[in-house]
């Protein structure tokens, strides 16, 4: 509902294109950046109330993009603390889904799951923005966190992981910073590279994607129905594509082929008046993302199954896919500013070439990844 039009809205409050980038950047990286402690936080207090508070955290930090004029700083506070919030849900309810199991077709419908939030969220955005305008839409955004809250304290949840090992004669917090960092090798490094390939070319999206539909179409509400878009080709594909017809193809191939689809997508930026490049666009980076995302997930989780290690490995990779969304928000917003989107086809192009990289020394390490 809210990241289609977020950007258009600071454009149209007179921020610059770089600015715009690092506030995008703000609230989709820093909640990620800061997984690796959310993820101690998890371990030690359980997902239940820590997926509840995330909640109120988001809500209470994007109330203040309801009000127009209150300054940078005052901006990037809020996004601060809705990423955070944002960060520490998602994380609470991953490794909740992940503990239970790790089969593709487990990780595949929480993705699925995940974009039919993605599919009405935007629908529902455009349409309350076109009923009343951006402080409405926020408004609507936080009524939906209330509802959210409401479901998940009916929810039934694991103990959490600090517990349960301290019942099994294991030594708590120790332990698992011991195995985690014990156990950092190069498959897990190449898998961070990865991670921060994805995250630094999804950083891309929101605020590239807005600015191409504009160009392509003449139309500002053009972005919310690419999102629309982008979510009926996942829910239409994603479930068939990974668990039926690739399930056999090993993770690491599966990612190379995301990041070549990655690549392609970047090359489109060279005609950002076309609309047939736009729809190209859309397509290639939503194949890319829906093979990507998941294989990402199911790699991590493969290569820290046992113990805490696994609530402290996607602590990890939120946390270098956070800095990669700050970090790749930034460049872009000052790249798109001084060379306009054809500047992003060399950053784009050279994170998927590192995703790729990564995949293959994962590959040659274990035949069975």
């Amino acid at each position: 509902m809210f990241y289609p039009l977020v950007s258009l809205e600071f454009i149209d409050r007179g921020m610059s294109v770089g600015t715009v980038g690092l506030l995008v950047g703000l609230l989709s990286g820093t909640g990620q950046t800061l997984s690796v402690f959310i993820g101690r936080v998890n371990a030690k207090c359980g997902s239940k109330w820590l997926a509840i508070g995330g909640l109120g955290l988001r809500a209470a930090g994007l109330l203040v993009f309801a009000v127009e004029d209150l300054g940078l700083l005052v901006y990037a506070i809020g996004a601060v603390i809705a990423s955070i919030g944002s960060g520490a849900t998602a994380l609470a309810i991953k490794t909740e889904l992940m503990r239970t199991s790790l089969s593709r077709r487990t990780i595949t419908l929480r993705a699925i799951a995940v974009n039919i939030g993605a599919l009405a969220g935007p629908a529902i955005g455009g349409a309350v923005f076109f009923l009343g305008d951006f402080s409405l839409v926020i408004v609507a955004v936080c009524l939906s966190y209330v509802l959210l809250v409401g479901l998940l304290l009916f929810v039934q949840w694991s103990p959490p992981e600090e517990q349960r090992e301290r019942k099994a004669g294991g030594n708590g917090l120790v332990g698992a910073k011991g195995s985690m960092f014990s156990r950092l090798d190069v498959s897990f490094l190449a898998l961070l590279a990865c991670t921060a390939a994805y995250w630094g070319i999804y950083a891309m999206w929101p605020l590239v994607m807005p600015i191409f539909a504009r160009n392509s179409t003449g139309d500002e509400v053009a972005s919310s129905w690419a999102y629309t878009g982008n979510a009926v080709i996942i829910l239409a594909c994603q479930y068939i594509l990974l668990v039926r017809l690739l399930s056999n193809v090993r993770t690491t191939r599966l990612l190379v082929c995301g990041y070549s689809l990655f690549l392609v997508s970047a090359g489109l930026f060279v005609n950002d008046q076309s609309i047939w490049f736009f729809v190209l666009f859309v397509v290639g980076f939503t194949f890319g993302e829906l093979i990507v995302s998941p294989s990402l997930d199911e790699l991590t989780g493969k290569l820290r199954r046992d113990g805490a290690g696994m609530t402290r490995a996607y602590g990890w990779t939120g946390t270098i896919g956070g800095i990669a969304s700050l970090v790749g928000s930034v460049i872009v917003g000052v790249t798109i500013e001084a060379a306009g989107l054809a500047g992003g086809v060399i950053f784009a192009s050279a994170l998927a070439l590192m995703g790729a990289a990564g995949a293959i020394a994962i590959s040659r390490r274990s035949a069975t990844l």
